[in-house]
């Protein structure tokens, strides 16, 4: 087999929107919701995708909901600019597309939270006027509860009243539901209760099929390889990523199946923080032939012409 470029090596954010495989299901809720303005909480264990699922939005939620007035903003709260209320206010309204001398005029640290609140709030509230319905996608929103010193019960109690009028919506993802952290003292507020709960789980078996379809083109898989990566198949979008980056690897490797095994499962381990055992490396009792992965791939595209509007 000549060279191939490997298409899997990819392990952060998916940011191709053709590369983003599956939630159907998902997304369908939560543009349901945001077609009346109303905001969501995805919810998963780490790595499941819940960032690329966001940005994903970021990317087809205007085009779903069919209304061009919606705009959709991916925002990383890992990012350093977030982890002061004045910080996160400034981020946001740059990201909004809002004038720097605007917001370094009316967003200030010296300023009261309250004052910083009501800034932001008129700027959201002119970007309303003229008609625009601003949707943040907020990433990794358990980490503003390590900053609680910067964002008080004042802070979460007035976004909640923006929400409860439409001025904007949220989509959030975190670990753990907005409710749990009230639960665990971290949030007082009821803001948390303005959020429908979106659970992001493992792929389904049919969007295992469609990641390997999506893919199928680019990486040539042959028969040996897709029974290799069918007998040892998980459904979690990671791992299968790094299953199949390794398979493809592997044409210049030559490794054994147990050497192959054994490196899927160390770089499992460095993602998942601990020793993993190879031994628990799921093992399927059946796997699906070439052709059956090329039909899908008919059906997978067929599927993506009519979302995207192209005519055979």
């Amino acid at each position: 087999m000549g060279y191939t470029p490997n298409p899997f090596t990819n392990r952060g954010v998916i940011t191709k929107e053709e590369d983003f495989i599956g939630r159907e299901e998902q997304i369908g809720e939560i543009v349901g919701r945001l077609r009346t303005l109303q905001s969501s909480s995805v919810v998963g264990e780490r790595r499941i995708g819940k960032s690329s699922l966001l940005y994903h939005l970021t990317q087809t939620g205007a085009r779903r909901i069919g209304d061009g007035s919606y705009r959709f903003f991916y925002l990383d709260l890992q990012n350093a600019r977030f982890h002061t209320a004045a910080g996160f206010f400034r981020a946001t309204l740059n990201a909004l597309g809002v004038a720097l001398d605007i917001i370094q005029s009316s967003i200030k640290d010296e300023q009261s939270l309250n004052r910083n609140l009501i800034a932001f709030t008129d700027q959201i509230e002119s970007l309303q006027q003229r008609g625009e319905r601003i949707v943040l996608c907020l990433d990794e929103f358990e980490i503003i509860f390590k900053h609680r010193d910067q964002f008080p019960e004042d802070f979460f109690d007035h976004l909640r009243s923006l929400l409860n009028i439409r001025t904007l919506a949220i989509v959030t993802a975190s670990r753990k539901t907005l409710e749990t952290h009230s639960l665990e003292g971290n949030l007082c507020s009821p803001f948390y209760n303005l959020f429908t709960v979106v659970e992001l789980k493992e792929f389904t078996e049919d969007e295992a099929q469609l990641f390997l379809a999506n893919y199928l083109q680019r990486a040539r898989f042959s028969d040996a390889e897709m029974k290799f990566i069918f007998s040892y198949l998980d459904p979690h979008p990671m791992k299968l990523q790094i299953l199949c980056d390794w398979t493809v690897k592997n044409r210049q490797r030559q490794l054994a199946e147990w050497a192959l095994v054994e490196e899927i499962g160390k770089e499992y381990s460095n993602f998942w923080m601990g020793t993993f055992d190879t031994k628990n490396l799921r093992r399927t009792k059946k796997w699906f032939s070439l052709d059956n992965i090329k039909k899908l791939l008919e059906v997978f595209k067929t599927a993506r012409d009519g979302f995207s509007g192209k005519s055979e």
